[in-house]
């Protein structure tokens, strides 16, 4: 998943109108639809719902399945019920689920024979949570327990690199034939046709694949936007992501097209159209806060505001996934030793992209992550206050976001940094998106609601922390108690292990049948010790040393190296940075110096003479 904050020097240089070029581009996406189309009516015949014996059988407990084989009545009795309308707390009731719905609440809910009750004597019971901002095909679909365990009932995907897989993992949980959160899923991304153009041909010039692109779609012209609209209404998208914006008018027939179909469009904040004006045009939500920040004074920014919750426009502010971004050098030490036990569910090459994401945020141009992280926190509050529906999302799949755990840290965010009472982060993953999406029978617990609830073991109107405090979840009628709950983790954790012995075996393998060895000499004539100069102004050294035969690559002051890949003609490629090409300069043999583009911006490596005797 590429960051919008990556190329960010690049989108701000841009003019970010169409060009001649792209109508090429868009009338092979447009092709490769119907491609697509095939693929998904295939999936729609029985190809893509998978059983959950094909996936998880093997992974899962005795207990796990029995939880997912058996949606029998299931009664809480002395539960306090919290009430997320209103801040009350319902003590002593009775809760009694049955099939996929709530069945009653109340002080002296009758319990059937044959129902099995669950003591909640002092346990708190809340709706299931929501995360409305998630990548689940960037963390897999072990990521899905990951979810279920914490709780989150209910998912919105924000763009995946395979749409027709996420559509399957969507419909084969509606299916109940995989456990997993509900799921909205969004179309292929859709950003502006020259930043495609830009992008693609930076990475190309570097020898960087650019099949992620063939992911996007760039509409040059109404028409274009207007036939991805209804092709991606007919394939089964949920709704629609805008990221960098096509011309105003494409966006605005973009927009009105998906009104007509019933989609929800959604976007990042962007200099093409100001936040007022595509609220106005009927934007359903804006992702990440607001980039760049709104300035100006309170009364300048409540106007912005009132505008948004006039027109309905609701936020979801991803403060935890921001914040990673501010925490940089901590990022890398946590990303390079392993510090966060939660990491074990995300697959090691994950990881490296994460540290390599962070690394590479060195080589851009500074970017004051405080002051817009603090702005973004002071906005939440103010957005709330204006009446503005904001809503949780953790961006999961970001550095350092984890599925399902990093939805209770945004949680305390909201309530920690943003100002906003237990009560209102609560509704922010319960109420507001239950209402946004329109799901009538969710988001509260009261009889005929949809049984998705979470069993706390202490009150999250006294600590919002306490929603981390999980006894049980109640997953569409089904009741996973903490055994259960921990053997979904354990799942995953497997699961991730077992990819990652596959990645570890086939990686060298591949790497070595891609790459021409390197000679003695070449390795002689690369290692070293090289200055490399940041376009921030700051300076690092990176060691190549020769081991075993192989060159690898180290940053002073880093405790990971790379293995560093033969390219030929005199280039050298970090292996796990695909993007990461050193072209070196050979003086009187010995490599002088080195060259790398990356972002846009050129960095220099300059040989250290060697050390005194």
């Amino acid at each position: 998943m590429k960051s919008r904050l990556t190329y960010l020097a690049l989108a701000r240089s841009m003019s970010l109108r169409g060009d001649r070029c792209t109508l090429a581009r868009s009338v092979v996406f447009l092709c490769s639809l119907a491609l697509l189309t095939a693929a998904c009516a295939s999936f729609s015949k029985g190809g893509g719902i998978v059983p959950l014996v094909d996936h998880h059988q093997h992974l899962l407990s005795p207990a796990v399945a029995d939880a997912w084989e058996a949606p029998d009545t299931v009664a809480f009795t002395h539960v306090t019920v919290v009430d997320v309308e209103t801040g009350r707390l319902l003590a002593d009731q009775t809760v009694v689920v049955a099939g996929n719905r709530i069945r009653g609440v109340g002080p002296a809910e009758r319990v059937r024979p044959g129902t099995r009750v669950v003591d909640a004597t002092g346990k708190f019971l809340i709706p299931g949570l929501w995360d409305m901002h998630t990548h689940v095909h960037s963390t897999g679909p072990a990521s899905l327990l990951l979810y279920v365990a914490n709780g989150v009932t209910g998912v919105r995907d924000m763009g995946a690199d395979d749409f027709a897989a996420v559509r399957g993992w969507r419909d084969s949980i509606a299916a109940g034939l995989r456990i997993g959160p509900r799921m909205r899923i969004a179309a292929p991304v859709v950003e502006n046709p020259g930043w495609i153009a830009a992008v693609r041909k930076m990475e190309e010039s570097q020898g960087i694949p650019t099949e992620w692109l063939n992911h996007r779609f760039g509409p040059s012209t109404a028409a274009e936007a207007i036939a991805f609209v209804d092709s991606m209404a007919a394939l089964g998208a949920d709704h629609i992501k805008v990221r960098n914006y096509p011309a105003p008018a494409v966006l605005r027939a973009l927009m009105q097209r998906a009104r007509q179909r019933g989609l929800p469009v959604v976007a990042h904040t962007h200099s093409g159209m100001s936040a007022v004006e595509a609220s106005a045009a009927g934007m359903a939500s804006f992702e990440h806060g607001f980039f760049p920040p709104i300035s100006g004074s309170r009364a300048d920014r409540d106007a912005v505001y009132r505008q948004l919750a006039a027109n309905g426009t609701a936020i979801v502010p991803t403060l935890v996934a921001l914040q990673g971004r501010v925490l940089t050098g901590d990022s890398l030490r946590v990303l390079a030793s392993g510090g966060d036990p939660r990491l074990r569910y995300i697959l090691p090459r994950t990881r490296r992209r994460w540290l390599d994401e962070a690394k590479a945020r060195r080589l851009e141009t500074p970017v004051d992550y405080t002051t817009f992280y603090r702005n973004d926190v002071r906005n939440v509050g103010e957005l709330v206050a204006a009446g503005v529906r904001v809503m949780v999302g953790s961006d999961a799949g970001a550095p350092l976001v984890v599925p399902g755990f990093t939805t209770h840290d945004e949680l305390a965010l909201l309530v920690e940094t943003a100002g906003l009472t237990p009560l209102q982060a609560l509704q922010a993953a319960t109420l507001n998106p239950a209402r946004f999406l329109g799901e009538g029978t969710a988001g509260t617990v009261a009889s005929g609601r949809s049984a998705d609830l979470v069993l706390l073991d202490a009150n999250p109107l006294e600590d919002i922390n306490n929603t981390r405090k999980i006894h049980g979840v109640v997953l569409n009628g089904r009741y996973f108690d903490r055994a259960a709950l921990d053997a979904l983790l354990l799942s995953a954790e497997r699961a991730t292990n077992a990819a990652s012995a596959q990645q570890q075996t086939a990686a060298p393998a591949a790497a070595s049948a891609a790459a021409p060895a390197l000679t003695p000499e070449q390795r002689q004539l690369y290692a070293g010790s090289y200055t490399v100069s940041m376009p921030n102004g700051q300076k690092m050294v990176l060691h190549i040393h020769d081991r075993d035969g192989q060159l690898f690559g180290q940053a002073e002051g880093d405790e990971d190296e790379s293995r560093l890949v033969n390219l030929g003609r005199q280039r050298l490629q970090l292996e796990e940075t695909p993007d990461f090409i050193l072209t070196f300069t050979v003086v009187n043999g010995k490599a002088a110096k080195f060259n790398v583009t990356l972002n846009g911006a050129n960095v220099e490596g300059v040989r250290n003479p060697p050390a005194a005797p």
